[in-house]
C-alpha cells in the first residue's frame, strides 16, 4: 500500500511508520499535486493530520488553484480539523487564485460553527474575492441567512 492510500484509508500505524522512515514525505505531493496534508484533511483523518504536521508539513502549502488545506476543510465543515490547522498557524485569510478564503468557503457551504470559529480567530469578514463578493455575500446567495447576518460589519 502506498503512502497516499494509507492516508486515505486512515491507516495511522502505516502512515506513522512511513513518516518515521522519511519525514520529507510529509510535504511531497502525489502525481496529481496533492500533498499528504491536503489528502488527510480531505479524507477527514484527524490523527493522520496530526502525524503529518508533527513530521514538519507546511500547513500553508497550496495545491491546485491555490487552495490550502484550511480552505478544503472549511468547504467540508470539519470543525476539529479547522481548529487543529489554525492552532498550527494556518493563515486564516489566505486567498486562492480567485480570491476565495477559508471563511468564504465556510460561509458558502453553510458551516456556521466553522464561520464563528474563524471570525473569533480574526478572519477578515470584509475581504472580497475576485468578483467583489465577501463571505457574507456568499452565505446570502446560498440562503444561509443566519451566517450572512453574523458576517454583517
Amino acid at each position: 500500500m502506498d503512502f497516499f492510500q494509507a492516508i486515505r484509508n486512515g491507516n495511522v500505524e502505516l502512515v506513522k511508520s512511513i513518516l518515521n522512515t522519511d519525514k520529507h514525505l510529509a510535504s511531497k505531493a502525489d502525481q496529481r499535486g496533492f500533498t499528504p496534508l491536503v489528502m488527510a484533511t480531505y479524507s477527514d483523518q484527524l490523527e493522520i493530520v496530526k502525524l503529518i504536521l508533527e513530521a514538519g508539513a507546511d500547513v500553508n502549502l497550496k495545491v491546485g488553484r491555490g487552495n490550502s488545506a484550511l480552505m478544503g476543510v472549511c468547504m467540508k465543515g470539519y470543525l476539529p480539523m479547522v481548529e487543529l490547522l489554525v492552532d498550527h498557524s494556518a493563515i486564516i485569510d489566505a486567498q486562492n487564485e480567485t480570491g476565495m478564503t477559508a471563511l468564504m468557503y465556510a460561509a458558502m457551504f453553510g458551516h456556521r460553527q466553522v464561520v464563528q470559529f474563524l471570525v473569533d480567530r480574526g478572519a477578515e469578514i470584509t475581504r472580497s474575492n475576485a468578483e467583489g463578493k465577501t463571505a457574507g455575500d456568499h452565505a446570502a446567495a446560498k440562503g444561509f441567512n443566519e451566517i450572512s447576518e453574523m458576517l454583517q460589519n
